[in-house]
Order: structure tokens, then C-alpha cells, then sequence
């Protein structure tokens, strides 16, 4: 409610960093409480540090990845200083995860921009479009050196490629939505037709059989029990969605 009043003639006055620290106090706390935790499940620190709750999860998966779970705090207050280096992108896909990534690396390496990924320089660049507001420009030197960044359309700057994906697959095409699938998903794509025409085997399930049949037509055991398919351990994986690390290049700015 003060985040929401405020600027307007209900303004009341009240400083959203103390009241951030305050319920952090109290959250320590309630450890000591039989409280139930989704009555405290509300983080109100996200008015504060600008990130939608969802995005938090991914920050928080990202650092447990590198065993860094304690530095949560200082990455989430990163963020807000990410944005406005960027001129404010919408934390909305892809620039959230653009500029959450980025907010973790800082603090890991200790050093704001010293490794920037593929998707950072591209975003200077002017690929991802005209950000809100200004770009920092030291940030801007620092990671581009002298290249300077695009002025026109990204759009612009892509070749018509219809024409050319329905001619690199025409033995596979059988619907219109196959050209769309190899242009949006070109690897996925050709593994899926070749599937389709029998050219590749089709993905194993792992413990979905019980003696070459289907879950559907296992037979019962003896006293009426059904066999145990197994659905906690099925996991199928398509290595073709799989991307490389070629895929999110670090580069050292």
C-alpha cells in the first residue's frame, strides 16, 4: 500500500527502505515461532529491489548452481543498478533474464561488467531494439570498445529466410507448419521430421514398458494389483533441445 500511494495525494510518508528492514527483522524472528511460513510467504522487498517474484526463483537457481546461495541478497540488489546501466529494459522475457544474469556475474566476479555474456553485448549493440531510457555510456565504452551501435531497425538487418528454409527442407515438408518449426527451431526441427519418416528411431522411454507393452496394456498381477510403471523415474530426454555452451558465450569485457 505505501508503494502504491505514493507520488499521489495519499502519499504517507513512509520510507519503503525502513520498512524493508523491519520486516527483515522480524522475518529472523518468526524463526523462533511456530508460524506458518506462507503467512510470511510475501516478499515485499521486491517493490524495493524491482524484480518480479518469478524472477527471484531464478536468480536463487542460478546461484545455488555455483554454490553461492548466500550472496542472494547482494545480487538481488544489483539488479535495480543493472537496469538503469541498461536504460530501464521491462523485466519481462528476455531482458529479465538478460539483466538477472548479469546482476549474479558482477557478484561473483567481484567486478561490475568484467565477463558480459553474448546476450549483453548484443543488447548494447541495439539488436534487442531501443531501450527507455539512456544507456550508461561508460558501460557502453567498456564493453564495446569502439564498436558503435546500431541505429536502424534490428529487424532491418535480417536476411528473408521463408524462401530459403522451404528449399533446405522440401523433402520433409508434408504441412506449412513444418517450415515455421525448422526456421524458429532448426535442429529440433530436423531430428522431429526424420522421426516422423522413420529415417531416425524414435525417443526410448525409459521405464514406460513393462515387457515391450504399453503402461496402458500392462497386465495386472496376480491378486488384481497393477504393475508399477515406474512414472516416478520416467524421464525422457530429447538431447536435440539440449543447447550447447556455444549457446551463452561469457565474453571478458
Amino acid at each position: 500500500m505505501v508503494a502504491a500511494l505514493q507520488g499521489t495525494p495519499y502519499d504517507t510518508g513512509l520510507d519503503l527502505e525502513m520498512l524493508a528492514r523491519v520486516s527483515e527483522y522480524f522475518k529472523k524472528i518468526s524463526c523462533d515461532y511456530e508460524i506458518p511460513r506462507d503467512v510470511l510467504a510475501v516478499d515485499t522487498n521486491v517493490l524495493s529491489y524491482q524484480i518480479p517474484g518469478g524472477m527471484i526463483s531464478n536468480l536463487a537457481s542460478q546461484l545455488a548452481e555455483q554454490k553461492a546461495t548466500h550472496l542472494l541478497k547482494d545480487v538481488l540488489a544489483e539488479v535495480p543498478k543493472v537496469r538503469a546501466d541498461l536504460g530501464y529494459p521491462p523485466l519481462v522475457t528476455p531482458s529479465s533474464q538478460i539483466v538477472g544474469t548479469q546482476a549474479v556475474v558482477n557478484v561473483l566476479t567481484g567486478e561490475r561488467y568484467k565477463m558480459v555474456s553474448t546476450e549483453i553485448k548484443n543488447y548494447l549493440r541495439g539488436l534487442y531494439g531501443k531501450p527507455p531510457g539512456e544507456i550508461n555510456q561508460d558501460i557502453l565504452k567498456q564493453v564495446l570498445k569502439d564498436e558503435e551501435p546500431i541505429s536502424n531497425r534490428p529487424a532491418d538487418l535480417l536476411e528473408p529466410q521463408l524462401e530459403e528454409a522451404r528449399k533446405e527442407i522440401a523433402e520433409y515438408i508434408e504441412q506449412e507448419e513444418d517450415v515455421l518449426s525448422y526456421i524458429i527451431f532448426p535442429n529440433v526441427a530436423i531430428d522431429f521430421f526424420k522421426r516422423r519418416k522413420g529415417i531416425l528411431p524414435p525417443l526410448e522411454l525409459k521405464n514406460s514398458c513393462n515387457g515391450g507393452k504399453a503402461i496402458n496394456e500392462a497386465k495386472e498381477q496376480p491378486g488384481g494389483e497393477a504393475i508399477d510403471p515406474g512414472l516416478s523415474d520416467l524421464q525422457v530426454i530429447d538431447e536435440s533441445l539440449i543447447g550447447s555452451d556455444e549457446s551463452n558465450i561469457i565474453y571478458p569485457a
